[in-house]
């Protein structure tokens, strides 16, 4: 079980090719991968390069491991998490 929950903003944790390559190359043996990412929507919000990778969440890595993308909105925040269903 490898369980991510990011406190501090860095859209690096949001590429999926990124993640694939080390759960790929460093934990081989991995059953469950939970992932939280929180985003504060506020005048200084901006979509970047890394939220246009999010759809890499949905890559047959992803799906033959049963690990589900989701995105949620809640008042001034995005939350995105990955977790098994």
């Amino acid at each position: 079980l490898l369980n991510v929950k990011i406190e501090r903003i860095d859209e690096n944790y949001l590429n999926a090719d990124r993640w694939e390559r080390f759960i790929s190359k460093n934990m081989t043996s991995l059953i469950k991968f939970i992932f939280r990412y929180s985003d504060t929507i506020d005048d200084e919000f901006e979509i970047n390069f890394y939220h246009s990778l999010i759809n890499r969440f949905t890559s047959s890595f992803w799906i033959d491991r049963k690990w589900i993308f989701k995105l949620l909105t809640k008042d001034d925040e995005l939350i995105y998490s990955i977790s098994p269903y």
